[in-house]
Protein backbone atom coordinates (compact mmCIF):
# COMPACT_ATOMS: atom_id res chain seq x y z
CA UNK A 1 0.00 0.00 0.00
CA UNK A 2 2.85 2.12 0.69
CA UNK A 3 6.38 2.26 -0.33
CA UNK A 4 9.22 3.45 2.36
CA UNK A 5 12.97 4.00 1.42
CA UNK A 6 15.74 1.98 2.47
CA UNK A 7 17.35 3.14 4.97
CA UNK A 8 20.44 0.68 5.84
CA UNK A 9 22.11 -1.28 3.22
CA UNK A 10 21.98 -5.66 4.22
CA UNK A 11 24.17 -7.86 2.92
CA UNK A 12 22.86 -10.83 0.80
CA UNK A 13 25.26 -13.65 2.96
CA UNK A 14 24.67 -12.97 6.99
CA UNK A 15 27.56 -14.74 8.85
CA UNK A 16 25.75 -16.03 12.36
CA UNK A 17 28.42 -16.57 15.45
CA UNK A 18 29.09 -19.80 16.09
CA UNK A 19 28.91 -19.58 19.93
CA UNK A 20 26.97 -17.00 21.54
CA UNK A 21 30.07 -15.67 24.70
CA UNK A 22 33.72 -15.66 25.10
CA UNK A 23 35.08 -16.74 27.45
CA UNK A 24 39.43 -16.24 28.41
CA UNK A 25 41.15 -19.88 28.95
CA UNK A 26 41.86 -20.06 32.19
CA UNK A 27 43.78 -23.42 32.85
CA UNK A 28 46.66 -22.52 31.16
CA UNK A 29 46.92 -25.25 28.29
CA UNK A 30 45.95 -23.80 25.36
CA UNK A 31 44.48 -26.14 22.67
CA UNK A 32 45.43 -29.55 25.05
CA UNK A 33 42.40 -31.61 25.18
CA UNK A 34 41.51 -32.32 28.38
CA UNK A 35 41.33 -36.11 29.38
CA UNK A 36 40.43 -38.67 32.47
CA UNK A 37 43.93 -37.99 33.65
CA UNK A 38 43.35 -34.63 34.30
CA UNK A 39 40.17 -34.91 36.37
CA UNK A 40 41.54 -37.51 38.07
CA UNK A 41 44.11 -35.03 39.54
CA UNK A 42 47.15 -35.33 37.01
CA UNK A 43 48.60 -32.57 35.37
CA UNK A 44 47.99 -28.69 36.54
CA UNK A 45 43.84 -29.39 36.70
CA UNK A 46 42.91 -28.44 40.13
CA UNK A 47 41.51 -31.42 42.45
CA UNK A 48 38.10 -31.68 44.38
CA UNK A 49 38.14 -34.06 47.85
CA UNK A 50 34.31 -33.80 47.53
CA UNK A 51 34.21 -35.37 44.17
CA UNK A 52 36.64 -38.16 44.83
CA UNK A 53 34.82 -38.92 47.88
CA UNK A 54 31.95 -39.34 45.62
CA UNK A 55 33.23 -41.48 43.65
CA UNK A 56 34.72 -44.12 45.63
CA UNK A 57 31.30 -44.19 47.66
CA UNK A 58 29.44 -44.73 44.27
CA UNK A 59 32.06 -47.68 43.67
CA UNK A 60 31.53 -49.41 46.63
CA UNK A 61 27.82 -49.27 46.56
CA UNK A 62 27.76 -50.93 42.84
CA UNK A 63 30.32 -53.43 44.46
CA UNK A 64 28.35 -54.89 47.32
CA UNK A 65 25.10 -54.48 45.06
CA UNK A 66 26.81 -56.74 42.89
CA UNK A 67 27.68 -59.22 45.81
CA UNK A 68 23.67 -59.45 47.07
CA UNK A 69 23.15 -59.96 43.09
CA UNK A 70 25.16 -63.26 43.21
CA UNK A 71 24.28 -64.41 46.79
CA UNK A 72 20.65 -63.79 45.51
CA UNK A 73 21.41 -66.39 42.32
CA UNK A 74 22.98 -68.60 44.28
CA UNK A 75 20.07 -69.09 46.78
CA UNK A 76 17.73 -69.29 44.13
CA UNK A 77 19.95 -71.88 42.03
CA UNK A 78 20.24 -74.24 45.34
CA UNK A 79 17.22 -74.52 46.84
CA UNK A 80 14.70 -77.66 46.79
CA UNK A 81 10.88 -77.61 45.92
CA UNK A 82 8.78 -80.15 46.00
CA UNK A 83 8.03 -82.02 42.33
CA UNK A 84 5.24 -80.64 40.40
CA UNK A 85 4.32 -77.94 43.02
CA UNK A 86 5.14 -74.41 43.26
CA UNK A 87 8.15 -73.12 44.78
CA UNK A 88 7.13 -72.26 48.54
CA UNK A 89 9.11 -69.31 50.24
CA UNK A 90 11.09 -70.90 52.70
CA UNK A 91 11.75 -70.29 56.18
CA UNK A 92 14.73 -68.78 57.82
CA UNK A 93 16.10 -71.94 59.10
CA UNK A 94 15.93 -73.55 55.85
CA UNK A 95 17.55 -70.39 53.81
CA UNK A 96 20.52 -70.91 56.79
CA UNK A 97 20.97 -74.60 56.45
CA UNK A 98 24.47 -75.53 56.16
CA UNK A 99 23.75 -77.79 54.30
CA UNK A 100 22.83 -75.68 50.91
CA UNK A 101 21.56 -78.11 48.03
CA UNK A 102 21.80 -81.23 50.02
CA UNK A 103 19.80 -82.82 52.68
CA UNK A 104 18.93 -80.26 55.26
CA UNK A 105 19.94 -83.09 58.28
CA UNK A 106 18.38 -82.43 62.09
CA UNK A 107 20.18 -85.17 64.09
CA UNK A 108 18.07 -85.75 67.27
CA UNK A 109 18.70 -87.61 70.67
CA UNK A 110 16.19 -88.32 72.52
CA UNK A 111 15.30 -90.80 75.11
CA UNK A 112 12.42 -94.14 74.50
CA UNK A 113 10.69 -93.01 77.79
CA UNK A 114 9.79 -89.63 76.72
CA UNK A 115 9.79 -89.75 73.03
CA UNK A 116 9.19 -86.17 70.99
CA UNK A 117 5.57 -87.56 69.73
CA UNK A 118 5.50 -84.39 68.39
CA UNK A 119 8.18 -84.86 65.25
CA UNK A 120 5.56 -87.46 63.97
CA UNK A 121 2.75 -84.52 63.33
CA UNK A 122 5.28 -82.39 62.03
CA UNK A 123 7.17 -84.55 59.77
CA UNK A 124 3.25 -85.16 58.27
CA UNK A 125 2.53 -81.03 58.45
CA UNK A 126 6.32 -80.23 56.49
CA UNK A 127 5.52 -83.06 53.66
CA UNK A 128 1.95 -81.28 53.38
CA UNK A 129 3.87 -77.83 52.96
CA UNK A 130 5.84 -78.89 50.16
CA UNK A 131 9.01 -80.66 52.27
CA UNK A 132 8.82 -83.91 52.41
CA UNK A 133 11.10 -85.59 55.49
CA UNK A 134 13.21 -88.96 55.62
CA UNK A 135 12.79 -90.05 58.72
CA UNK A 136 15.31 -92.39 60.39
CA UNK A 137 16.13 -93.91 63.70
CA UNK A 138 18.95 -95.91 66.28
CA UNK A 139 19.87 -96.92 69.03
CA UNK A 140 23.03 -95.78 70.78
CA UNK A 141 24.87 -97.85 73.25
CA UNK A 142 23.69 -96.52 76.33
CA UNK A 143 20.21 -97.80 75.07
CA UNK A 144 19.95 -101.76 74.81
CA UNK A 145 16.37 -101.68 74.10
CA UNK A 146 13.47 -99.68 72.15
CA UNK A 147 10.07 -101.22 71.90
CA UNK A 148 9.78 -102.09 67.90
CA UNK A 149 5.90 -100.14 67.60
CA UNK A 150 8.29 -96.70 68.75
CA UNK A 151 11.24 -97.37 66.72
CA UNK A 152 8.98 -97.59 63.71
CA UNK A 153 7.05 -95.13 64.04
CA UNK A 154 10.12 -92.76 63.58
CA UNK A 155 11.09 -94.36 60.56
CA UNK A 156 9.63 -93.50 56.89
CA UNK A 157 7.71 -96.52 55.49
CA UNK A 158 8.85 -97.34 53.01
CA UNK A 159 12.46 -95.69 53.22
CA UNK A 160 12.42 -94.44 49.90
CA UNK A 161 15.92 -92.43 48.35
CA UNK A 162 16.92 -89.64 50.47
CA UNK A 163 17.76 -87.62 47.97
CA UNK A 164 14.37 -87.33 47.15
CA UNK A 165 13.69 -85.52 49.99
CA UNK A 166 14.51 -81.95 51.12
CA UNK A 167 14.79 -82.91 54.88
CA UNK A 168 16.02 -85.39 57.03
CA UNK A 169 15.34 -86.41 60.99
CA UNK A 170 17.73 -88.93 62.18
CA UNK A 171 16.45 -90.24 65.89
CA UNK A 172 19.36 -91.53 68.15
CA UNK A 173 17.72 -93.19 70.77
CA UNK A 174 20.10 -92.64 74.03
CA UNK A 175 19.73 -92.13 77.50
CA UNK A 176 19.23 -88.30 77.90
CA UNK A 177 17.04 -86.12 80.31
CA UNK A 178 16.23 -84.04 77.48
CA UNK A 179 15.76 -84.25 73.98
CA UNK A 180 18.12 -82.05 72.02
CA UNK A 181 18.80 -81.17 68.24
CA UNK A 182 22.09 -81.06 66.38
CA UNK A 183 21.50 -78.32 64.34
CA UNK A 184 25.30 -78.18 62.69
CA UNK A 185 27.31 -81.99 63.10
CA UNK A 186 30.66 -80.45 62.01
CA UNK A 187 30.25 -77.47 64.88
CA UNK A 188 28.67 -79.62 67.34
CA UNK A 189 25.80 -77.20 67.97
CA UNK A 190 23.04 -78.55 70.05
CA UNK A 191 19.56 -77.11 70.87
CA UNK A 192 18.16 -78.60 74.13
CA UNK A 193 14.29 -78.98 75.02
CA UNK A 194 11.47 -79.94 72.62
CA UNK A 195 10.21 -76.39 72.84
CA UNK A 196 13.23 -75.55 71.27
CA UNK A 197 13.05 -78.23 69.15
CA UNK A 198 9.29 -77.58 68.00
CA UNK A 199 10.47 -73.47 67.63
CA UNK A 200 13.84 -74.43 64.69
CA UNK A 201 11.10 -76.88 63.17
CA UNK A 202 9.07 -73.99 62.90
CA UNK A 203 11.07 -72.22 60.70
CA UNK A 204 11.40 -74.58 58.16
CA UNK A 205 7.87 -74.20 57.09
CA UNK A 206 6.95 -72.00 54.57
CA UNK A 207 7.39 -68.20 55.72
CA UNK A 208 3.80 -67.80 54.35
CA UNK A 209 2.26 -71.01 56.99
CA UNK A 210 0.19 -70.22 59.89
CA UNK A 211 3.09 -72.94 61.80
CA UNK A 212 6.52 -70.84 60.86
CA UNK A 213 4.17 -68.40 63.33
CA UNK A 214 7.60 -65.94 63.50
CA UNK A 215 7.45 -65.44 59.44
CA UNK A 216 3.20 -64.53 59.60
CA UNK A 217 2.92 -63.34 63.44
CA UNK A 218 2.68 -60.00 65.39
CA UNK A 219 5.21 -59.22 68.12
CA UNK A 220 2.82 -60.18 70.53
CA UNK A 221 1.71 -63.43 68.91
CA UNK A 222 5.06 -64.23 68.94
CA UNK A 223 5.68 -63.63 72.35
CA UNK A 224 2.91 -65.18 73.33
CA UNK A 225 3.94 -68.34 71.42
CA UNK A 226 7.53 -68.29 72.80
CA UNK A 227 6.23 -67.70 76.34
CA UNK A 228 3.56 -70.74 76.54
CA UNK A 229 6.10 -73.42 74.70
CA UNK A 230 8.68 -72.29 77.63
CA UNK A 231 6.28 -72.32 80.13
CA UNK A 232 3.96 -75.41 79.33
CA UNK A 233 7.18 -77.89 78.54
CA UNK A 234 8.32 -76.86 82.14
CA UNK A 235 5.03 -77.05 83.95
CA UNK A 236 4.43 -80.36 82.06
CA UNK A 237 6.91 -82.05 82.35
CA UNK A 238 7.15 -82.17 86.42
CA UNK A 239 6.07 -78.84 87.51
CA UNK A 240 9.21 -77.51 88.31
CA UNK A 241 11.03 -76.89 85.29
CA UNK A 242 14.06 -78.20 86.15
CA UNK A 243 14.18 -81.39 84.08
CA UNK A 244 11.97 -84.16 82.80
CA UNK A 245 13.08 -87.18 84.99
CA UNK A 246 9.44 -86.69 86.46
CA UNK A 247 7.51 -86.88 83.76
CA UNK A 248 5.26 -89.33 85.04
CA UNK A 249 2.29 -86.62 85.90
CA UNK A 250 3.01 -86.86 89.73
CA UNK A 251 5.12 -84.39 89.67
CA UNK A 252 2.62 -82.20 87.18
CA UNK A 253 2.08 -78.55 88.19
CA UNK A 254 -2.01 -78.36 88.58
CA UNK A 255 -2.50 -74.92 87.67
CA UNK A 256 -1.40 -76.22 83.78
CA UNK A 257 -4.21 -78.12 83.11
CA UNK A 258 -7.11 -75.69 84.54
CA UNK A 259 -5.13 -72.84 82.04
CA UNK A 260 -5.16 -75.39 79.21
CA UNK A 261 -8.72 -76.18 80.44
CA UNK A 262 -9.88 -72.59 80.22
CA UNK A 263 -8.62 -71.89 76.74
CA UNK A 264 -10.49 -75.19 75.15
CA UNK A 265 -13.16 -73.82 76.51
CA UNK A 266 -13.55 -70.59 74.21
CA UNK A 267 -11.72 -71.70 70.72
CA UNK A 268 -11.07 -75.23 69.29
CA UNK A 269 -6.99 -75.33 69.71
CA UNK A 270 -5.17 -73.60 72.78
CA UNK A 271 -4.11 -69.85 70.14
CA UNK A 272 -7.87 -70.09 68.31
CA UNK A 273 -9.49 -71.81 65.50
CA UNK A 274 -6.46 -73.75 63.90
CA UNK A 275 -3.89 -76.07 65.11
CA UNK A 276 -0.50 -74.42 66.12
CA UNK A 277 3.20 -75.45 67.89
CA UNK A 278 1.58 -74.96 70.75
CA UNK A 279 -0.70 -77.55 70.40
CA UNK A 280 1.51 -79.63 68.91
CA UNK A 281 3.53 -79.57 71.53
CA UNK A 282 1.42 -80.02 74.74
CA UNK A 283 -0.13 -82.89 72.64
CA UNK A 284 2.93 -84.51 72.87
CA UNK A 285 4.34 -83.76 76.50
CA UNK A 286 0.09 -85.42 77.66
CA UNK A 287 0.57 -88.31 75.83
CA UNK A 288 4.03 -89.01 77.26
CA UNK A 289 2.41 -88.01 80.56
CA UNK A 290 0.23 -90.85 79.66
CA UNK A 291 -2.90 -88.44 78.11
CA UNK A 292 -4.58 -85.02 79.52
CA UNK A 293 -5.90 -87.11 82.98
CA UNK A 294 -7.48 -84.23 84.97
CA UNK A 295 -8.50 -81.84 81.98
CA UNK A 296 -11.95 -83.06 81.95
CA UNK A 297 -14.21 -83.21 78.27
CA UNK A 298 -12.79 -80.65 76.99
CA UNK A 299 -9.46 -81.80 76.93
CA UNK A 300 -10.49 -85.31 75.69
CA UNK A 301 -12.33 -83.92 72.99
CA UNK A 302 -8.96 -81.86 72.22
CA UNK A 303 -6.75 -84.88 71.96
CA UNK A 304 -8.81 -86.70 70.19
CA UNK A 305 -8.31 -84.29 67.14
CA UNK A 306 -4.69 -84.37 67.52
CA UNK A 307 -4.90 -87.89 67.87
CA UNK A 308 -7.02 -87.95 64.84
CA UNK A 309 -4.04 -85.62 62.83
CA UNK A 310 -1.80 -88.39 63.95
CA UNK A 311 -3.82 -90.87 62.86
CA UNK A 312 -3.76 -89.22 59.56
CA UNK A 313 0.04 -89.87 59.22
CA UNK A 314 -0.79 -93.96 59.39
CA UNK A 315 0.57 -93.48 63.29
CA UNK A 316 -0.04 -96.32 65.52
CA UNK A 317 0.37 -94.64 69.48
CA UNK A 318 -0.72 -97.56 71.29
CA UNK A 319 2.30 -98.86 72.76
CA UNK A 320 4.90 -95.96 71.87
CA UNK A 321 4.04 -94.03 74.68
CA UNK A 322 6.29 -93.16 77.47
CA UNK A 323 8.71 -96.71 75.64
CA UNK A 324 5.76 -98.95 77.65
CA UNK A 325 4.58 -101.61 76.01
CA UNK A 326 1.56 -102.20 74.40
CA UNK A 327 -0.16 -104.71 76.67
CA UNK A 328 1.00 -101.93 79.29
CA UNK A 329 -0.59 -99.74 77.54
CA UNK A 330 -4.30 -101.84 76.97
CA UNK A 331 -3.74 -102.86 80.93
CA UNK A 332 -3.62 -99.30 81.77
CA UNK A 333 -6.76 -98.17 79.13
CA UNK A 334 -8.70 -100.67 81.02
CA UNK A 335 -8.26 -99.87 84.21
CA UNK A 336 -9.04 -96.07 83.41
CA UNK A 337 -12.19 -97.40 81.40
CA UNK A 338 -13.27 -99.76 84.94
CA UNK A 339 -12.73 -96.16 87.44
CA UNK A 340 -14.57 -93.44 84.90
CA UNK A 341 -17.99 -95.95 85.71
CA UNK A 342 -19.04 -96.00 89.29
CA UNK A 343 -20.31 -99.47 90.41
CA UNK A 344 -23.57 -100.44 88.82
CA UNK A 345 -24.89 -101.18 92.34
CA UNK A 346 -23.18 -98.47 94.33
CA UNK A 347 -21.45 -95.01 93.67
CA UNK A 348 -18.21 -94.71 95.77
CA UNK A 349 -17.97 -91.99 98.88
CA UNK A 350 -21.83 -92.38 99.73
CA UNK A 351 -23.09 -91.02 96.42
CA UNK A 352 -26.33 -92.80 94.83
CA UNK A 353 -25.39 -95.58 92.16
CA UNK A 354 -27.42 -97.44 89.38
CA UNK A 355 -28.86 -99.64 91.69
CA UNK A 356 -30.46 -96.52 94.13
CA UNK A 357 -31.17 -94.91 91.22
CA UNK A 358 -33.41 -97.32 90.16
CA UNK A 359 -35.39 -97.93 93.31
CA UNK A 360 -35.74 -94.13 93.32
CA UNK A 361 -37.52 -94.20 90.17
CA UNK A 362 -39.57 -97.07 90.72
CA UNK A 363 -40.70 -95.45 94.35
CA UNK A 364 -41.72 -92.25 92.48
CA UNK A 365 -43.63 -94.22 90.18
CA UNK A 366 -42.04 -93.74 87.17
CA UNK A 367 -41.75 -96.59 84.59
CA UNK A 368 -39.11 -96.64 82.54
CA UNK A 369 -37.30 -98.71 79.49
CA UNK A 370 -33.03 -99.58 79.88
CA UNK A 371 -30.92 -100.37 77.14
CA UNK A 372 -27.89 -102.91 77.87
CA UNK A 373 -24.42 -101.32 76.27
CA UNK A 374 -21.23 -101.54 76.19
CA UNK A 375 -19.09 -98.76 78.01
CA UNK A 376 -18.97 -95.80 75.80
CA UNK A 377 -17.11 -92.32 76.15
CA UNK A 378 -18.33 -89.89 72.93
CA UNK A 379 -22.03 -89.53 71.57
CA UNK A 380 -21.07 -90.94 68.43
CA UNK A 381 -20.11 -94.41 70.23
CA UNK A 382 -23.39 -93.87 72.34
CA UNK A 383 -25.40 -93.50 69.12
CA UNK A 384 -23.85 -96.73 67.63
CA UNK A 385 -25.82 -98.66 70.83
CA UNK A 386 -29.33 -96.73 70.46
CA UNK A 387 -30.07 -97.48 67.00
CA UNK A 388 -33.58 -98.09 66.57
CA UNK A 389 -34.60 -96.41 69.81
CA UNK A 390 -37.36 -93.99 69.70
CA UNK A 391 -37.21 -90.57 71.31
CA UNK A 392 -34.80 -87.99 72.32
CA UNK A 393 -31.17 -89.02 73.26
CA UNK A 394 -29.56 -86.55 75.31
CA UNK A 395 -25.66 -85.16 75.48
CA UNK A 396 -24.99 -83.51 78.96
CA UNK A 397 -21.99 -81.11 79.63
CA UNK A 398 -20.78 -80.19 83.06
CA UNK A 399 -19.69 -76.77 83.28
CA UNK A 400 -19.24 -73.43 85.46
CA UNK A 401 -19.55 -69.72 84.88
CA UNK A 402 -16.86 -67.05 86.20
CA UNK A 403 -17.88 -66.80 89.68
CA UNK A 404 -17.53 -71.09 89.66
CA UNK A 405 -21.36 -71.03 89.68
CA UNK A 406 -22.03 -75.16 88.60
CA UNK A 407 -24.13 -75.98 85.55
CA UNK A 408 -25.72 -79.17 84.27
CA UNK A 409 -26.97 -78.60 80.73
CA UNK A 410 -28.79 -81.35 78.90
CA UNK A 411 -29.41 -81.55 75.33
CA UNK A 412 -30.69 -83.31 72.09
CA UNK A 413 -27.73 -85.12 71.12
CA UNK A 414 -27.63 -83.89 67.59
CA UNK A 415 -27.74 -80.26 68.72
CA UNK A 416 -25.05 -77.63 68.43
CA UNK A 417 -24.65 -75.87 71.58
CA UNK A 418 -23.02 -72.39 71.79
CA UNK A 419 -22.37 -71.51 75.14
CA UNK A 420 -22.57 -67.93 75.06
CA UNK A 421 -25.92 -68.25 73.56
CA UNK A 422 -26.40 -70.76 76.71
CA UNK A 423 -25.22 -68.34 79.05
CA UNK A 424 -27.23 -65.57 77.96
CA UNK A 425 -30.82 -67.59 78.81
CA UNK A 426 -29.00 -68.76 81.75
CA UNK A 427 -28.74 -64.79 82.74
CA UNK A 428 -25.12 -65.69 83.17
CA UNK A 429 -21.42 -65.17 81.13
CA UNK A 430 -18.05 -67.02 80.35
CA UNK A 431 -19.54 -70.70 80.61
CA UNK A 432 -16.92 -72.65 80.47
CA UNK A 433 -15.85 -76.84 81.17
CA UNK A 434 -15.81 -77.84 85.04
CA UNK A 435 -13.00 -80.19 85.55
CA UNK A 436 -13.47 -83.65 86.26
CA UNK A 437 -12.63 -83.53 90.19
CA UNK A 438 -15.34 -80.85 90.64
CA UNK A 439 -18.07 -83.21 88.35
CA UNK A 440 -17.64 -86.03 90.94
CA UNK A 441 -17.89 -83.78 93.99
CA UNK A 442 -20.91 -82.10 92.53
CA UNK A 443 -22.91 -85.30 90.92
CA UNK A 444 -21.22 -88.69 92.00
CA UNK A 445 -20.07 -89.63 88.68
CA UNK A 446 -16.58 -89.41 86.65
CA UNK A 447 -16.53 -88.52 83.20
CA UNK A 448 -18.87 -90.53 79.94
CA UNK A 449 -21.58 -90.68 82.92
CA UNK A 450 -22.80 -87.17 82.98
CA UNK A 451 -26.68 -87.57 83.14
CA UNK A 452 -29.75 -85.45 84.54
CA UNK A 453 -30.60 -88.48 86.84
CA UNK A 454 -27.27 -87.75 88.43
CA UNK A 455 -29.07 -84.66 90.09
CA UNK A 456 -30.48 -87.05 92.43
CA UNK A 457 -26.63 -87.14 94.19
CA UNK A 458 -27.30 -83.27 94.05
CA UNK A 459 -30.65 -83.26 96.14
CA UNK A 460 -29.72 -81.80 99.33
CA UNK A 461 -26.95 -79.35 98.21
CA UNK A 462 -28.97 -77.85 95.27
CA UNK A 463 -25.50 -77.05 94.28
CA UNK A 464 -25.85 -77.06 90.67
CA UNK A 465 -28.78 -74.79 87.92
CA UNK A 466 -30.24 -77.77 85.57
CA UNK A 467 -30.18 -76.66 81.70
CA UNK A 468 -32.94 -78.12 79.52
CA UNK A 469 -32.84 -78.09 75.98
CA UNK A 470 -36.87 -76.82 75.47
CA UNK A 471 -37.31 -79.39 72.39
CA UNK A 472 -36.08 -82.34 74.32
CA UNK A 473 -39.47 -82.64 76.31
CA UNK A 474 -41.72 -81.76 73.29
CA UNK A 475 -45.05 -82.93 73.94
CA UNK A 476 -44.33 -84.97 70.99
CA UNK A 477 -41.54 -86.59 72.10
CA UNK A 478 -42.25 -90.21 73.41
CA UNK A 479 -38.95 -90.96 75.77
CA UNK A 480 -36.08 -88.92 76.59
CA UNK A 481 -32.66 -91.04 77.40
CA UNK A 482 -29.86 -90.76 80.54
CA UNK A 483 -27.32 -92.60 81.53
CA UNK A 484 -27.95 -94.28 85.09
CA UNK A 485 -25.05 -93.02 86.38
CA UNK A 486 -22.99 -95.45 84.58
CA UNK A 487 -21.65 -95.42 80.70
CA UNK A 488 -22.59 -99.06 80.16
CA UNK A 489 -26.82 -98.23 79.77
CA UNK A 490 -29.35 -95.99 79.18
CA UNK A 491 -32.20 -95.54 80.92
CA UNK A 492 -35.70 -93.74 78.71
CA UNK A 493 -38.28 -92.61 80.30
CA UNK A 494 -41.53 -90.01 79.40
CA UNK A 495 -40.29 -86.20 79.78
CA UNK A 496 -43.67 -85.49 81.88
CA UNK A 497 -42.36 -87.84 84.70
CA UNK A 498 -39.21 -87.01 83.85
CA UNK A 499 -39.65 -83.41 84.60
CA UNK A 500 -42.79 -82.95 87.33
CA UNK A 501 -41.92 -86.76 89.11
CA UNK A 502 -38.07 -86.77 89.00
CA UNK A 503 -36.80 -83.01 88.98
CA UNK A 504 -39.78 -81.56 91.53
CA UNK A 505 -38.69 -84.66 94.12
CA UNK A 506 -35.00 -83.54 93.62
CA UNK A 507 -35.55 -79.57 93.71
CA UNK A 508 -34.35 -78.83 90.32
CA UNK A 509 -36.26 -76.49 88.50
CA UNK A 510 -34.92 -76.56 84.83
CA UNK A 511 -33.93 -73.41 82.88
CA UNK A 512 -35.46 -73.95 79.15
CA UNK A 513 -32.63 -73.23 77.02
CA UNK A 514 -33.34 -72.68 73.12
CA UNK A 515 -30.79 -74.30 70.61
Amino acid sequence: MYRSPRLVDVPVVVELPTTMYKAPVLNGLGGVELGASCYRGHGPCKSYPEATALEARQEAVLARLQTLKEKLDHLQSTRTTATGAAPPTLGAAAISSPNKGTVHDLVVAASPAAPPLSLLLLRRLLAQAGRPVHCTSRLHSSVTKVDPKLHAAFTAAPLGDRGNHSLAFSLQWTDTPTPSLMVNPLRQMRIEGEANLIRYISRLFPSTSSLNYEAVGSYSTIAEVDTLLDSLEARLSNGSGKGRGGRGGSGRDGGVMKEIVERLSKQPYLLGNTCSMVDILTWSLLRQGGGGGGGGEVVRQWTEKMDRLAAAADLDLNGIISGAPASQQQEKQKQTKQQSAPSSSSASGGYKGRKELEAYLKKLGIKYQCKEHKEVFTVEELMKEMQGVEGVVTKNLFVRDKKKKLYLLSACHDKEVDLKTVAKQAGTKDLRFSDEDTLFSALGVKQGCVSGLALLNDSSSHSVTFLLDRSAIDPTVPLIHFHPMSNSATLGLKPGDFVEKFLSSTGHKPVLIDL
